[in-house]
């Protein structure tokens, strides 16, 4: 086995006051992004929430080196993002499969983008279709694949290469609810080599299932509006979303985002939210018997 294959292991990522603007002919400049300062360290999982239009997904394409910023920088392990930055992978809300080719086949499509030997990945492309529940399906094409089987298939090819650094991009947002609910339970255990990850998402509640950081975004131009630790043990199963934990965490993104003007009170006579009371930090784990459970199915 080369070099590729193995056991990943994340970066850095720094994020020093990028700004996006983009510039039209007879329009006025539209600044979509920033100023945005953050960190993630090596391994770390950081969810990016945040209401539509915000620049999550130009900010992921910022740290991806697809486009520049309009001031500010990125670093990847202390160096500069200045072009495409080619160790990391990628996964974008549609599955993006070539329908001529098979479930393998489309998992092996790295391979071929950089030029690199097939058979030393046809046993780690196996591998994670098999992680996934997909090992009977190599062969399938993608239209005898469900939406979710396809997005698995989409996930597998982006972690052919062990990529140090994955972005994702509204990933699950296609799936039906019980679809999504089990490719969160897969993909835990798909980066738990520790992969940095950058995961975009609408769905509050599924930022905070996978997140060790939840990044909560302003309305544009997106800046950070707050960040959450979220100490839940982990692996985190799904019944770890009926804990009281949990939805203090929940409460409290959503309340960030009526201080923030992206939701509105029930109550359409009171106050302008003020910015929320963070979370106490636990002394122990009071999750860690619903999350570990050994009897409970996800």
């Amino acid at each position: 086995m080369p070099a590729g294959p193995g056991a990943a292991k994340g970066v850095s990522v720094d994020i020093d006051g990028v700004m996006r603007i983009f510039s039209a002919k007879g329009r006025h400049d539209l600044r979509a992004l920033g100023p945005i300062d953050m960190s993630v360290e090596p391994g770390e999982f950081v969810s990016l929430v945040g209401p539509s239009g915000c620049g999550k997904s130009t900010l992921l394409s910022i740290v991806a080196g697809l486009v520049r910023p309009t001031a500010g920088e990125v670093r990847i392990d202390g160096t500069p993002v200045v072009a495409a930055f080619d160790r990391l992978g990628m996964v974008f809300q549609k599955d993006l499969l070539l329908p001529w080719k098979s479930a393998l086949d489309n998992v092996l499509v790295q391979v071929e983008v950089r030029g690199l030997r097939r058979r030393d990945y046809e046993e780690r492309a196996r591998e994670l279709l098999d992680l996934v529940g997909l090992g009977s399906f190599e062969e399938h094409m993608p239209a005898e694949l469900s939406g979710g089987m396809r997005q698995r298939v989409g996930i597998c090819r982006a972690l052919l290469h062990d990529p140090p650094l994955l972005l994702l991009d509204e990933a699950f947002t296609a799936l039906d609810a019980i679809t999504r609910d089990q490719l969160a339970v897969d993909f835990q255990r798909l980066c738990a080599d520790g992969t940095t990850v950058l995961f975009v998402t609408h769905d509050v509640g599924e930022a905070v299932l996978l997140g060790d950081r939840v990044v909560v975004m302003s309305p544009r131009p997106g800046r950070v509006a707050d960040v959450l630790s979220v100490d839940l043990a982990r692996p985190r199963r799904l019944a770890v979303r009926e804990s009281e934990r949990f939805a203090t965490y929940t409460r409290h993104v959503r309340e960030v985002f009526e201080s923030e003007g992206v939701l509105s009170s029930s109550d359409p006579m009171a106050e302008p939210a003020g910015r929320p009371a963070r979370p106490p930090e636990p002394e122990s784990h009071p999750d860690q018997v619903l999350a570990d459970s050994p009897g409970e199915s996800a």
